[in-house]
């Protein structure tokens, strides 16, 4: 996740040739200032300091920008970037050439100064070139370097940038991506090709996402998509009259074709605080409920928590307003999920036992309740292991939840020795075994067998220090509880999944691969983007950590999904991305990759180009709802 877009920051990136080289002669390398706008230059990415890089009107060789690179900030030289990634489909066993013109701004100290490209094969580095050896230095006017090498047939992707550990600023202009004769001479430093350190799938993985060749390399920017491709949005989308709940729901009649036959429909969104995919999910609800026959709602929340609020909403039990604060998500704590819940339990007063909807949750993020209920079903079921659980149970007792109150952080956990968490994991798995051999024959039986894999799940995610495969262990997990829930409800159940986009996408790795892996065309998967406009989150910035506000959104990206949609000028619009498919070359710019917006439930300003991610149309998702404008979801306050 992560320029403050449209905005031009004039800062000095000079620092005085004694501050941090010592070795130039400061009377003759003074420079002109450069106003600047940080990040990094659209279709590229690279290093996440919001002044390290970026892109200036300043000092350019052509055009009207280039791209810099600087450690004129920082007290220690660190390591700058910038980077690209492409699929190498059209390169292998062809010799290719990175070539640009880059400037020097006072350089000393120079360990990297210049370009760098890398052919990536199965789990290998094939070729690679960082100028090593040859980095540029000191001060001077715009000059051409490159990097040659040759793409096996056994290549994968490309990546290619530039690379700085230096003091001071480099700047960066014109880059050409060639393929050239045997006649060029390879740059390649590699004797032979060496381990990646990364398998062949998390290779694959990485790049699938690429463009299949280079863009913006000379950063003056993307190129918008065309207007041909906006006016096909218009011809073949479904314009919605309305986002409140309450309205008739005839405008939504085309979804019941988009969902067809599928069983589990998996409604995604770009944040978890737009009022506006709230009340339209609300809506989808209805619709589903009411005219397709689903009967489950799950939602991205803790599965013992949303199965208390379900006996509200099945049988009016409990007060709906303590058991939303007590899912322990302020995401969901908002009137609008309030609204929601109500309704449900207005529709299951009156709907017969084959027609009511169920409120559950598929995440494992809060032990507390099941643990608690393993133990109490234990009690019922064969009182002389209840010793036996709480002992199993005692190596996440620091990290469990006492209510809203979280336990101690997950980090701890993942810190302690691999002996310390292999018993503990041992001592789950014996747990559930002992749930399975002695509770079947009892009442409850199989809530009690969930909820000791759902302990199992909250170990395994937080026994991960990496956070990329904790996530990942966390969507197989929410996966895994999805299916459960279908196969409760039997061959005909069907239900709609309440989640983050990053969680409904078929994306490898996601939640929406495992549902896809296991249910492919019966899963459907609904992604939701907006335009601009406000909604609550976290800041990230370190201001106001932890509590939610109203925060506003303003990048619309070239090339984006928000752009294209925006220059339609409808204001809710539902479209079946399964038709770029036969879209011709107006669509074919929508399948991607595409830029999409991505934010959590945090968001830095400041950074706003991050919070951008590539899509795949219609891979990731089969439907899109799009929001012209976005409002704040009605955040509700805490009731124990």
């Amino acid at each position: 996740m992560l320029t403050r877009p449209g905005a031009l920051v004039a800062l000095l990136l000079l620092v005085s040739g004694t501050a941090l080289s010592g070795c130039l002669d400061e009377n003759l390398i003074k420079q002109p200032e450069l106003t600047i706008i940080p990040g990094a230059p659209p279709g590229w990415g690279g290093t996440a300091n919001t002044s390290g890089i970026g892109t200036t009107v300043s000092d350019r060789r052509s055009g009207t920008t280039s791209a810099y690179m600087s450690n004129a900030f920082q007290l220690a030289i660190g390591t700058v970037t910038i980077v690209q990634a492409i699929r190498a489909d059209d390169y292998r066993g062809k010799r290719v050439r990175l070539s640009g013109w880059i400037k020097p701004r006072n350089v000393g100290n120079a360990v990297f100064s210049g370009l760098w490209m890398r052919v990536d094969g199965p789990g290998t580095t094939l070729t690679f070139d960082n100028m090593a050896g040859r980095p540029v230095s000191g001060y001077g006017d715009w000059r051409q370097v490159s990097v040659v090498l040759d793409v096996p047939q056994s290549a994968i992707g490309i990546s290619f940038g530039a690379l700085f550990q230096a003091s001071n600023t480099l700047l960066v202009d014109d880059l050409r991506f060639d393929v050239v004769g045997s006649d060029v001479v390879s740059t390649n430093r590699l004797d032979a090709p060496t381990s990646s350190g990364r398998d062949s799938t998390a290779t694959v993985v990485a790049y699938e996402r690429s463009n299949a060749s280079p863009v913006n390399l000379d950063f003056e920017g993307l190129a918008p998509i065309g207007s041909e491709t906006a006016s096909w949005i218009i011809e073949n989308a479904t314009t919605l009259s309305t986002a409140d709940p309450t309205a008739s729901l005839d405008d939504l009649e085309p979804l019941r074709a988009m969902v067809g036959s599928a069983h589990v429909v998996g409604l995604g969104e770009a944040t978890h605080g737009t009022r506006e995919f709230f009340l339209l999910k609300h809506r989808m609800l209805r619709f589903l409920v009411t005219r397709m026959g689903f009967t489950t709602f799950a939602i991205e929340a803790s599965a013992p928590e949303a199965d208390d609020l379900n006996q509200y909403v099945l049988f009016g039990v409990g007060d709906p307003v303590r058991l939303l604060s007590r899912l322990s998500f302020w995401t969901w704590n908002t009137q609008e999920v309030l609204d929601q819940i109500t309704w449900m339990r207005q529709w299951n007063s009156t709907a017969s036992a084959d027609q009511r909807v169920q409120f559950r949750g598929i995440d494992m993020q809060y032990p507390s309740a099941s643990m608690d209920s393993v133990v109490a079903f234990m009690h019922r079921a064969d009182p002389t292991f209840d010793v036996d659980v709480l002992t199993a149970f005692q190596c996440l007792e620091a990290y469990r939840n006492r209510g809203n109150v979280p336990g101690r952080p997950r980090t701890e956990y993942a810190a302690q020795s691999a002996d310390a968490k292999f018993n503990c994991a041992d001592g789950l798995a014996t747990t559930m075994n002992t749930v399975r051999t002695r509770g079947a024959a009892v009442a409850g039986y199989q809530a009690a067998l969930h909820h000791a894999r759902l302990v199992q799940q909250f170990e395994a995610v937080a026994a991960m220090s990496n956070s990329t495969l904790s996530n990942r262990l966390r969507d197989d997990a929410m996966a895994e509880n999805v299916a459960w829930l279908r196969d409760q409800g039997g061959a005909n159940a069907k239900l709609v999944v309440w989640a983050h986009n990053d969680h409904v996408t078929r994306q490898t790795f996601a939640m929406g691969a495992g549902l896809n892996a296991r249910y492919g065309a019966d899963y459907r998967a609904l992604a939701f983007a907006f335009g601009t406009g406000r909604f609550n989150a976290v800041r990230q910035d370190g201001t106001t950590l932890g509590i939610p506000q109203s925060l506003n959104a303003q990048a619309v990206p070239s090339r984006s999904i928000e752009e294209v949609f925006v220059r339609t000028n409808l204001a809710l619009v539902l479209l079946d991305m399964r038709k770029t498919l036969a879209g011709g070359a107006p669509a074919h710019a929508l399948r991607g990759p595409i830029a999409m917006r991505s934010i959590g439930s945090a968001f830095d300003a400041n950074l706003e180009s991050l919070y951008f991610v590539q899509r795949i149309f219609p891979g990731d998702f089969d439907l899109l709802l799009f929001v012209r404008g976005s409002t704040a979801s009605t955040l509700l306050p805490y009731r124990n």
